[in-house]
């Protein structure tokens, strides 16, 4: 699929300007092509960064494409419905393993492209859900010290500290 000429760069917002009535997929195989044209649309417009480099103390900008991650919510826009809609559909028999398909699609994109660092993993495995566990083991012990318990130990500390002298 080539390049669409009424997009410019990166506005993702202008690809749907309508929305379209939730009863419009009658079949699975409907949303799956449209969604398919989502998918083929993101591979075919990268977002476009813009560099500059100074060569011999002069300014050259140039640009770099970047890879664009695949959302549910490009996804909503590029068929014209809201994200909640998506999100219905996954409970409508008939379309369910369709968008169980699109939502596989986009999440595998996203990790593979996350673990290639084409996207920034952080940004990317927080988006996929993925967490850090830090386990910590140990006892906590509450201990209360009277003013005199501090001084003693205070005392014994000290000489401690005269012996390495």
């Amino acid at each position: 699929m080539s390049k669409r000429p009424d997009m410019v760069g990166n506005q993702l917002w202008k690809l749907r300007t309508h929305v379209k009535r939730t009863t419009q997929w009658r079949t699975p195989e409907e949303l799956l092509e449209k969604a398919f044209e989502y998918f083929d649309w993101v591979e075919s417009n990268p977002l476009i960064e813009q560099k500059v480099v100074v060569q011999a103390g002069e300014p050259i900008p140039y640009q770099v494409e970047k890879p664009r991650a695949m959302t549910i919510g490009g996804l909503a826009l590029w068929l014209g419905i809201s994200q909640r809609t998506w999100m219905n559909y996954r409970e409508q028999e008939h379309l369910k393993d369709a968008v169980e398909i699109c939502d596989q699609i986009i999440y595998t994109q996203k990790f593979e492209l996350a673990a290639a660092e084409l996207l920034n993993p952080l940004f990317i495995s927080k988006h996929l859900g993925f967490t850090e566990k830090i386990e910590q083991t140990g006892t906590i012990t509450n201990v209360n010290y009277s003013p005199e318990d501090f001084k003693r130990a205070q005392a014994e500390l000290e000489g401690r500290l005269g012996d390495l002298d």
